[in-house]
């Protein structure tokens, strides 16, 4: 599975509640999309909308709320993992001055897994959200099962946790129910033993990285220029009767400068067949493995940008599931 599920099952209490939303991007994860399970079920109203419901629901002179009413919490990918599309890093202020017009103090969480395995995140300027999940797995390869989160410190009061174990706690009784947490919120929320042979490995990881490339900014060049040559490859690719082998899924694509910017080094697509139709992927994987040629096929743990490219209703995803 991808990793980040360790990071974003934390954040799970933001945006539970009575009153309370939780609003995400189509194009989201299942990791994050499965949160609102969780809201659901604590009362909170759950929200999905498209890239074109958020810029159509601007509102550039709209006032933030100023904490009045329920936590909310809003997430998206800074690059969505099934066709590398880059969402912009202002839309974390964008959503704290109001834009999907919903009265309470919202909270963003960005999903940085996707982006995080070939480029930086930089935090440094006014978008800061309040929470950044992320993934080394995808980053290294090494090891499986270990992510991040950050939280922004005004934002540890929010964390709720009522199970504890192990040294989350600085004192505890066993005939009263009382136990006290510990201080620091790592601390509360790391139950058991941790995986520290997996976050010394960490270390090892970084500096094999940077000694064999130099710095992630060099992945990013190379990886960008890599699929922007295969981009350019597989698009002029036609069968004898001038119609494209293949159709390519990208949301935002605006010619060569766009790379590193709205579009990153993932191309996602369907081989056609010459009458029309489409060959199914499990073919094309088990042809393409015939020439050592890598791929994952299906919809990579993303359905909603898998519906919105290959047009399928919710309802044509039940039935289909249904007729096996």
């Amino acid at each position: 599975s991808d990793n980040e599920d360790l990071s974003v099952d934390h954040v799970r209490p933001v945006g539970e509640g009575d009153g309370s939303i939780f609003c995400y991007l189509e194009d989201n994860h299942t990791s994050v999309v499965g949160m609102r399970e969780i809201a659901a079920e604590s009362g909170a109203m759950i929200i999905c909308v498209s890239e074109t419901d958020f810029a159509s629901s601007c509102d550039l002179d709209g006032g933030r709320n100023e904490g009045r009413g329920a936590v909310n919490l809003f997430a998206y990918p800074a690059q969505s993992n099934f066709s590398g599309r880059r969402y912009p890093l202002d839309w974390v202020s964008r959503v704290k001055t109001g834009t999907l017009r919903h009265p309470g103090d919202w909270k963003v969480l960005l999903d940085a897994a996707s982006l995080l395995s070939t480029s930086e995140l930089n935090l440094s300027g006014g978008d800061k959200p309040d929470f950044v999940a992320m993934s080394f797995y995808k980053i290294f390869g090494f090891p499986t099962g270990l992510g991040a989160l950050l939280v922004h410190k005004d934002c540890w009061g929010l964390m709720r946790k009522s199970y504890f174990g192990g040294g989350t706690v600085a004192a505890a009784t066993n005939w009263r129910r009382f136990h006290r947490r510990k201080a620091k919120l790592h601390d509360w929320f790391e139950d058991g033993t941790l995986a520290f042979l997996d976050i010394l490995a960490l270390k090892y990881g970084f500096d094999t990285l940077h000694a064999l490339t130099g710095g992630m900014q060099h992945i990013s060049a190379h990886t960008s220029s890599l699929a922007q040559y295969t981009h350019e490859r597989m698009s002029a690719l036609l069968y004898p009767d001038g119609a494209p082998v293949l159709e390519i899924y990208v949301d935002k694509f605006e010619g060569t400068s766009a790379w590193t910017s709205t579009q990153g080094p993932i191309i996602a697509f369907n081989v056609l067949k010459q009458g029309g139709g489409y060959i199914g992927f499990s073919q094309v994987q088990k042809l393409a493995s015939g020439y050592n040629i890598e791929m994952r096929t299906g919809c990579f743990c993303n359905t909603g940008a898998c519906q919105k490219h290959l047009g399928l209703s919710s309802d044509q995803l039940m039935h289909n599931l249904e007729s096996g």
